[in-house]
Formats: C-alpha cells, sequence, structure tokens
C-alpha cells in the first residue's frame, strides 16, 4: 500500500539497512515477493527497499521486468544478489509477468507487490505469525501440495472442451441456481411492481411508495444475507430463502385469490423480497465462483451469469402475457412457489455445501459428484 513517508522508519525507503535484527531464523518459512515492472524508474527502487529491509531475512523478491527502457533496470542491478532475483525478459502484461514469477519462485508463502507499491516496516514478520496462528505445519503443507497438484492438471488440461465430462457437475450446478434464481419470479416483481400492487390493491400513488418499499427491504435483507454467508453457510440460506420463498408466494397467491387487503399482500411480497436477499440473492454469485476449476472459471462463471440474464429476459418477456392470461394473478405466484419446491430439493439433494472449503478441496468434491 501506498504510504507517506512519514510512516516509515529513517532510512527504510532510502537505502539498504545492515540492521537484521528482528527474525533471522532462516528456517522460518521462506516468504517469495514476486514484482512485476515496466518503465518504473521512479518508484521502483523505494519498492525494493520496502521488501529488503524487512527483519524478516527469510526472504527472496523476484523482479520480472517486460523490457524497461528508462533507469530501472540500473536500479534493479544495484541490489541483485541472493535475496534478490531479475528476468528479464519480454511478457503479454502484468499477470504473465506474475506466472512466470511465481513459476521461479521458492518460497513457503507467496506474495506480490507492484513495482510503485510498499510494504510497511514488519509486514513480513506480522504476516507469517499470522499464517503460523491460522494453520498448522502440516495442513498448510497439504494445501500446498493440494494447490501443486491443481495447477499441473490445470496444464495438463490446458484447452479442454468446457463441455467435456470432467466440468458437467458444475455446470448442471450453475445452469440450475441461475434458472431457480428467476424461476423465484423476484424480476417479474421487481419489474412489474407498481402493476402486481394495484392489483393487490394500492391506488396508483399507494403502488408507486409500495415499491419504494420493497427496494428497501431488498437492500437491508442483502446486507444481512452478506453478513451470514461465511456464517451459516450457503445451504443454510439456501434453506432459508426457499422456505421463505413457498410461504411468501402460497400466501400472496392466496391473498389475490381470496381478495385480502392490499397491505396482506404487501406484507407477503416484502417477506418473498426478504427471503431472496438472505438466500438466491446472496448466495448465487459466490457459489458460481467457487465451483468451477481455476482453468476454467473464467468460462463458468460467464456460463451461470448467462443462464440467469437469459431466464431473467424470458421471465420479463413473459410477465405481460401470464398478467394477460391470468388476471386474478394468484395462478403466477402458485407457478412461482410450484418452481420453489423443486429449488427447496434442488438445495436439499444435489446442491454441496462450500463454506470453509478451499478451491482444491471443492474440486475433489465435485468431480467425485
Amino acid at each position: 500500500t501506498l504510504m507517506t513517508e512519514s510512516y516509515f522508519s529513517n532510512g527504510f525507503l532510502t537505502r539498504l539497512s545492515e540492521n537484521k535484527s528482528g527474525i533471522a531464523d532462516e528456517t522460518a518459512p521462506r516468504i517469495s515477493v514476486v514484482m512485476p515492472s515496466f518503465n518504473q524508474g521512479p518508484f521502483i527502487e523505494k519498492s525494493i527497499l520496502s521488501v529488503l529491509n524487512q527483519q524478516y531475512t527469510n526472504i527472496e523478491l523476484i523482479i520480472v521486468d517486460g523490457g524497461s527502457e528508462d533507469e530501472t533496470i540500473d536500479i534493479i542491478r544495484r541490489y541483485e544478489g541472493p535475496k534478490c532475483k531479475l528476468i528479464m525478459e519480454d511478457d503479454e502484461g502484468q499477470s504473465d509477468a506474475l506466472n512466470k514469477g511465481f513459476a521461479a519462485a521458492t518460497g513457503d508463502i507467496y506474495g506480490w507487490l507492484n513495482s510503485d507499491d510498499l510494504y510497511v516496516p514488519h509486514a513480513f514478520e506480522t504476516a507469517s505469525k499470522i499464517l503460523k496462528e491460522l494453520m498448522n505445519a502440516q495442513l498448510l503443507n497439504e494445501t500446498l501440495e493440494a494447490i501443486q497438484l491443481e495447477i499441473q492438471s490445470e496444464g495438463r488440461g490446458k484447452g479442454e472442451n468446457f463441455f467435456s465430462k470432467r466440468f458437467r457437475f458444475p455446470i448442471l450446478l450453475a445452469f440450475l441456481l441461475s434458472m431457480f434464481n428467476q424461476l423465484s419470479g423476484i424480476n417479474f416483481i421487481l419489474y412489474y411492481a407498481p402493476s402486481i400492487l394495484e392489483k393487490a390493491g394500492f391506488a396508483t400513488s399507494g403502488s408507486l411508495l409500495s415499491s419504494v418499499s420493497i427496494g428497501g427491504v431488498n437492500l437491508l435483507f442483502t446486507f444481512i444475507g452478506l453478513y451470514l454467508i461465511d456464517r451459516a453457510g450457503r445451504r443454510t440460506l439456501m434453506y432459508i430463502g426457499s422456505i421463505g420463498y413457498i410461504i411468501s408466494l402460497v400466501l400472496v397467491a392466496y391473498g389475490f385469490y381470496s381478495d385480502a387487503s392490499a397491505y396482506f399482500n404487501l406484507s407477503f411480497i416484502l417477506l418473498f423480497i426478504a427471503s431472496h436477499a438472505v438466500g438466491q440473492g446472496a448466495v448465487i454469485w459466490v457459489f458460481i465462483s467457487e465451483i468451477f476449476p481455476n482453468s476454467v472459471r473464467g468460462i463458468g462463471q460467464s456460463w451461470g451469469t448467462g443462464t440467469h440474464w437469459v431466464f431473467a429476459a424470458l421471465i420479463t418477456l413473459m410477465g405481460p402475457v401470464l398478467m394477460e392470461i391470468y388476471p386474478e394473478g394468484y395462478q403466477i405466484f402458485i407457478i412461482f412457489a410450484i418452481c420453489m419446491i423443486v429449488q427447496l430439493l434442488f438445495t436439499h439433494f444435489i446442491m454441496p455445501e462450500t463454506k470453509g472449503k478451499s478451491l482444491e478441496e471443492l474440486k475433489s468434491l465435485l468431480e467425485e459428484n
């Protein structure tokens, strides 16, 4: 993080310090830092010194330069040595440079730093201490081995067809979750809220004001969902959301069927919105980003997002048609409620829990399924 120089100890960013009174134990976990660089002459020296002047001495700085034409290389040469290595070759941008640096790294802990950013004093010491508290050595080694196996697997599977058998289960999960997100009727209710609320018994002005309450509840319960997703878990929120969907949709259907009061209908429409925000609304994007291996994660997220918006468009286009076919309205909510019963079964029988699992664990879990 870029900081004002007054934050740093005297000389920390101006010269290579000989004072190494901090963690000098070479048996401590080795920290490798990769620094991509291109024409960063005015900044890179301070970035290098912010690494090399750390009191934690079991470090390795790998600078990957893409062919700088300013004073960058001359500056790097001043510090080149056992703890500061230079890779100088053309690259295809920052990501490519980082991958080259990590491929050459020999550390136990990896990090990367832009060549115009700085590490604060004691950053490595603090990071090492926290990692020791969070992970024992055996677990750390197992995690590193899993990551390495994943990288090797990705290398072997590079260019593999996304729709191959290997990715069938995560593709199915992303498709079903995205489909159910829209078959709940969420966008139908959000887009046609004024018309729906008029049918529920509100006057035009009242329906518009009630639409504001829908937006407010959606915002509030979205934050509640974000708070709970890593505490309660994805499946738990999907259970809560699905049950809330079913109850609210059935009671809204009953309200329309029995000509219940406008506020009765609004109450359960708001319960529906809250159920969505806590459940599907909070879970969908997190879950889809977790279930695909690194090699196809971008395509997988595009697949899930595309499915979501295709169904959103279909539901939106079908909205006026449904309201014309079912002018009483209650039948529409019954259809959505039936879809949410199927979603509840999907959550119980098919959807895996991803909370607290590393990407490598999830990959093994999903491939087993």
